[in-house]
Formats: C-alpha cells, sequence, structure tokens
C-alpha cells in the first residue's frame, strides 16, 4: 500500500508539474491591452511592461504591432525615456512606408519628429513636422502639426517665426472654443516671453495654463506648465514659488518624468541662490544634476534659463547630424527639405 501511495504522489506530482508547464506566459494581446489600460493613468506600468515584453513578434497582426510602437513611442516620449523612444520609433519605421494609411504615417512622421527634436537633429524635426503639415487633410491635423512646426522653430532660435505661429494657433482656438488645445498653447506662448524676459507675462500664461490643463484633468500638462511657472517665480525672485511648490512636487510624483524631475531639482536651486545668494556647491550640485538629464530640450532649458543665473558657462549647443535611418526615412516619404516661414503655416 505503502508503495502505492508512493506511486500515486508522483503520478499526481508529474501532472501537476504538466498542468503548469503548460501555462502559458502572458500574451502579447495581454501586454497590449494592459500597456492601453495604462498609458494614460500611470505611463510608468505601461513602459515596464513594454520593457519587459518589447518584441511582440507574429503573436500580433500588423495593424497591432504598429498600435504597439506607437505606444511604445509615445509613452517614451511623455516619460522622457529616449532609449525606449528611440527603439519604438526605429521598429515603427520597419513597419511603416508611404503606402501606409494616412493616419498611421502621420503618427510616425510625428514621433519622428519628436524624436529628431530631443536627439537635437533639429534641421531634420522641422522637416518632419513640416511634412506632416502639408500632408494634413484635416483642419485638426493641420493645427497640430502647425504647433509642433512652431516649437522646432523655436529649439532653432528663431522665437519671432515661432511666435507668429503660435499666436495664429491661439487665436483659432480661442474662436472655435478649442478648450483641449489653450494649455499647451499658452505654455508655449510663456517659454517664448520667459525668451525676451517679460517675466510678468510668462506667469500670467503658465497659470492660464495650469488651470486649462487641471481643466481638462491633463496631469502631465499641468506639471509641465507648474515647472514653468516656478521657473519664471524662480527667475523673478517671486516669492509665490513658496505657494506653488508643493502642488508640482505632487505632479511630479503623479508623472515619474526623471528629466523633468531633475529640471524640478535644478529650479529649486535656481530659487535658492535667489533667495541666499549663489554659493559654489549650488554650481556643482547643477552641474551634477544636468549630466543626468537626456532629453536635449530639457537640457537646453536649463542652460538657457538656469546656467546664466548660476554664472555657469553656456557652451553653444550644436545641431547633431541625424543618423541615415532617419534620412532615408523622409525621402522614403517625399518629404521636403526647402526652407518655409510661419506665413506658410496655419
Amino acid at each position: 500500500m505503502k508503495v502505492q501511495f508512493l506511486s500515486m504522489l508522483f503520478i499526481i506530482s508529474i501532472s501537476s508539474s504538466c498542468s503548469l508547464a503548460a501555462q502559458p506566459k502572458s500574451s502579447a494581446v495581454d501586454s497590449l491591452e494592459y500597456i492601453k489600460k495604462f498609458s494614460h493613468v500611470a505611463p510608468e506600468r505601461s513602459r515596464q511592461e513594454l520593457i519587459q515584453s518589447f518584441h511582440p513578434g507574429k503573436e500580433l497582426k500588423l495593424n497591432k504591432q504598429v498600435e504597439w510602437y506607437i505606444l511604445g513611442g509615445t509613452i517614451g516620449l511623455k516619460l522622457n525615456d529616449l532609449s525606449l523612444f528611440k527603439r519604438s520609433v526605429s521598429e515603427l519605421g520597419e513597419l511603416i512606408d508611404k503606402n501606409s494609411s494616412a493616419s498611421e504615417a502621420s503618427t510616425f512622421l510625428t514621433l519622428l519628429g519628436h524624436y529628431s527634436l530631443k536627439s537635437n537633429y533639429l534641421s531634420v524635426a522641422k522637416q518632419a513636422y513640416f511634412c506632416v503639415f502639408q500632408k494634413s487633410k484635416t483642419e485638426q491635423n493641420k493645427l497640430r502639426a502647425s504647433y509642433r512646426v512652431s516649437n522646432s522653430l523655436l529649439s532653432e532660435g528663431n522665437v519671432i517665426e515661432a511666435e507668429k505661429i503660435m499666436n495664429q494657433l491661439l487665436f483659432i482656438a480661442e474662436a472655435k472654443n478649442l478648450k483641449a488645445w489653450l494649455g499647451g498653447i499658452k505654455s508655449t506662448l510663456g517659454i517664448y516671453a520667459l525668451h525676451i524676459k517679460d517675466y510678468a507675462k510668462a506667469k500670467r500664461l503658465f497659470k492660464e495654463s495650469m488651470l486649462a490643463h487641471q481643466d481638462s484633468q491633463n496631469y502631465s500638462g499641468e506639471f509641465n506648465s507648474g515647472l514653468n511657472l516656478l521657473l519664471s517665480f524662480a527667475l523673478d525672485s517671486d516669492n509665490d514659488f513658496e505657494r506653488i511648490i508643493d502642488r508640482v512636487k505632487g505632479l511630479a510624483n503623479k508623472n515619474n518624468d526623471r528629466d523633468r524631475l531633475n529640471l524640478l531639482r535644478l529650479i529649486e536651486i535656481l530659487y535658492e541662490v535667489k533667495t541666499i545668494g549663489l554659493r559654489s556647491w549650488h554650481q556643482e550640485a547643477a552641474k551634477d544634476i544636468l549630466v543626468k538629464i537626456e532629453s536635449s530640450t530639457v537640457r537646453s532649458a536649463a542652460k538657457k534659463f538656469i546656467w546664466p543665473e548660476l554664472k555657469l558657462k553656456v557652451s553653444e549647443t550644436k545641431q547633431q547630424q541625424a543618423p541615415n535611418w532617419i534620412t532615408d526615412k523622409l525621402v522614403d516619404f517625399d518629404c521636403p527639405v526647402s526652407e518655409f516661414y510661419s506665413k506658410d503655416i496655419v
């Protein structure tokens, strides 16, 4: 009986092991649903799932593979994860060409522009955004493309042309009651005001931008506008900095954006310098923080607005040569390389 009992235990054990072994891991379809579910409310969760299961392979149909990498690019952008961003856009480029749907092509070219802007391939970024503008068939898409062209012009240092476009967009958004647009447009116009040191105008625009983002429950946008408002308070030695710092830190915890968290630390250093005076350790701490920032746009903001106040040397950031896989794609999509101006936009 004892031998029979042990034999039965062995058989049950083997059967259980086989049953467990037969249970498949979470499928790519399940992973995609998980990524989509948390992409807005908890993008860090989506990011982890994307990293762990980056190549869904042929488990997904082609349109779902495209959706997967679009989400990867979008989340990489939102969280300033340039590694995830680059891999996603690169994979997307293997799946999409000029024969793809207009929607897929527009999304790919937009992400290519975003990646190029953050990587300091400025002329290529502008080319990609202008290409989206030219190919857009609807007013909504043309407005989005115009907004991005304006940002690329600003990154090149062409503040005047960039502001012309953004003011046109603000006029259209207010005339047509496009509330979802107001937060981003006013925040960008606030940055233009910072460039000319009009701090009163910048603060007003950033406050209005925060309220607009709150109305649309866009916490990422509200965090970005809150950071900009803090920066304008610090630059202007405004005590209202203390009033909103806790709110912005709370938004920072919600967004978990490493580059913008580092920018927040730099802004806190700037405010302390304005309050107690510059110390050498402020400069050292700021330089240590800057090397942790990957995004060229965030680094550029730190150098443009904070570095002069800390008496740190601002080295000129040269445009980088875009890799062939990006320029080749723009050729494939027949994207023009000619120069354009604000009169050509909106």
